[in-house]
């Protein structure tokens, strides 16, 4: 199983502007995915939707595709583009674990090998 997901949120302008477009982020994330051997990538943007609400639709769409299975590597930029809540953020790795998947933040290596 070589698939990787790839989730990609912005919530304002100001965070595009500041390095963290999508675009900028899913070039990141998707070199990530190709260094760990990713032969396919499922993309999932949540666009101006705030990091500190749970319910988003893409990241409940991303939830759902990794239950299905099939998913080797669930990529984030950073973890703040996971969540903005640190309880959140425990929430989402148990899901992800759960599924059998891997954890890899582009821009927090040691968090995600070691936590996850």
């Amino acid at each position: 199983m070589s698939t990787a997901l790839i989730y990609l949120r912005v919530s304002t302008e100001e965070q595009a502007e500041k390095g963290y477009s999508i675009a900028a982020q899913r070039e990141e994330c998707r070199g990530k995915a190709q260094e760990l051997g990713a032969t396919e990538i499922t993309e999932f943007v949540d666009e101006g939707v705030s990091g500190s609400i749970l319910e988003r639709p893409a990241l409940v769409a991303a939830l759902e595709k990794l239950k299905a299975g099939g998913i080797r590597w669930f990529i984030c930029l950073d973890t703040s583009r996971l969540s903005r809540s640190v309880a959140h953020q425990l929430l989402l790795i148990d899901e992800i674990k759960k599924a059998g998947t891997e954890l890899t933040f582009v821009n927090s290596k040691l968090f995600a090998q070691h936590v996850c």
